[in-house]
């Protein structure tokens, strides 16, 4: 059984049409923003099963702004989000609210950004925006179910070109993420990760499932007249190294985005790393960086504002999980 799951398509409807009538699925997934879209796509294909809910875009009453259904026997928990609080880098309380639903799968948009992740023992995903991306290609999902089981969950992008591929069999014996990538190159081998270049002209590697760790501390560091930051949080995947700074503006600043430095002991680690911000200037920011390195956690990072002379310094210890605030300079 093949399933697609869109989300965050605001309006923008033919790359969902292209992709139906390419992949011929069994049953859809829209996961809000907007409900007219599925509707829209209802029309268009009357005989494929639509499953959807509402986004924060959405102001139609009678589409709940949760749903847990049951495609192929798998039972699946789908929302927006906005509601469960995720974030550019977080699924916020998605998962927690999948498992007391019994789900053993969960899909959320909002962001407009892709991402699938294991988390308390449910396999979360957002396939991203089919119209508006955020900090990726526009993209969708489509899940191959057979046996009541989820055989394989492939995000695309809206041409139907495989950006990421996760495969159940592989998961059980090693959690094992594969990862594929258009490319006209080989690559060497790096830092223990198997690179191949088939023939196909895809770059592909395996990444070892290792557990993620995340540090959070609540702070309030000031930038002269400009900016107080009042939290941070510090996540280490597989893939690389996600931050999140909430800040609150001065007057001064007001709506104007401050360039966040963060360093470790060698260099500067975010320079290239994808960025975006939420939030609003009365009640406070959120910033978000995700970037490709380092995959281990250093002993320390600096934070600073570019521009402004102070910085401050965060100790680590991830025998216990733990982040403290260090001697500012």
């Amino acid at each position: 059984m093949k399933v697609l799951v869109f989300s965050d398509s605001h309006g923008y409807n033919m790359s969902m049409a292209y992709a139906i009538e390419r992949e011929k699925p069994d049953a859809v997934l829209h996961l809000g923003d907007h409900t007219d879209d599925a509707d829209d796509i209802r029309r268009a294909f009357p005989a494929l099963t639509i499953y959807h809910v509402r986004g924060n875009n959405d102001f139609d009453m009678d589409v709940p702004l949760f749903a847990v259904v049951t495609v192929g026997g798998v039972r699946m928990y789908l929302t927006h989000g906005h509601r469960e609080r995720v974030s550019m880098l977080h699924s916020g309380l998605v998962p927690a609210r999948a498992r007391e639903e019994g789900c053993s799968f969960a899909f959320f948009g909002h962001t407009h950004r892709m991402m699938a992740e294991k988390e308390q023992g449910v396999f979360v995903c957002n396939p991203g925006s089919i119209s508006l991306p955020r900090g990726g290609p526009a993209s969708y999902a489509r899940l191959d179910i057979e046996g009541g089981m989820v055989r394989t969950l492939e995000l695309l992008d809206e041409d139907g070109a495989l950006l990421v591929y996760f495969s159940q069999t592989v998961r059980d014996v090693g959690e094992t993420l594969h990862v594929a990538w258009p490319c006209s190159a080989a690559v060497a081998d790096a830092d223990g990760l198997h690179w191949a270049k088939p023939q196909t002209g895809m770059l592909e590697f395996d990444v070892p499932r290792v557990q993620s760790q995340s540090f959070a501390m609540q702070t309030s560091v000031g930038w002269a007249e400009w900016l107080t930051v009042t939290g941070i949080r510090v996540s280490t995947t597989p893939l690389g190294m996600a931050l999140e700074i909430d800040y609150r503006p001065s007057a001064r600043l007001g709506e104007a985005l401050p360039e966040f430095v963060v360093e470790d002991d060698e260099r500067v680690i975010n320079r290239h790393g994808e960025l975006s911000r939420t939030g609003d200037a009365q009640t406070g920011y959120t910033v978000c960086m995700q970037t490709d390195l380092p995959s281990s956690l250093p002993h320390a990072l600096t934070l600073g504002v570019r521009g402004l002379d102070e910085s401050i310094r965060f100790d680590f210890d991830t025998q216990t999980a733990a982040m403290t605030k260090g001697a500012e300079r």
